[in-house]
């Protein structure tokens, strides 16, 4: 399921409030799975998405009572968010000509 879930978050910031809410159910429903079956591709999941690793353990520390894949997915989406106003902010390759863009 990463690709789909990098799919949508790529899109993320066009999605509607209830989209946004029923992705992050989902997401939270299938980083539990990740947690109790296949941990490893959490581990490179958060990785790939840049999920800073001291913010995720504060937060599961602070919530410890809270459901684990609920506060995950809301980093992930937290992160991407960041990543898609960054690149709105940047000025990248605005003076490079175009034949010499990557």
């Amino acid at each position: 399921m990463d690709l789909p879930i990098e799919l949508t978050l790529s899109k993320l910031q066009l999605l509607t409030a209830e989209e946004r809410t029923n992705f992050e159910q989902a997401l939270a429903l299938h980083i539990n799975g990740l947690i109790q079956y296949q941990f490893n591709q959490l581990v490179q999941l958060l990785y790939r998405l840049d999920v800073d690793e001291q913010q995720l353990k504060t937060r599961l520390k602070r919530y410890e009572k809270e459901d684990a894949g609920s506060i995950i997915a809301q980093l992930i989406i937290e992160r991407q968010l960041q990543i898609i106003e960054s690149g709105k902010t940047q000025t990248r390759g605005k003076d490079i000509p175009g034949k010499d863009r990557w």
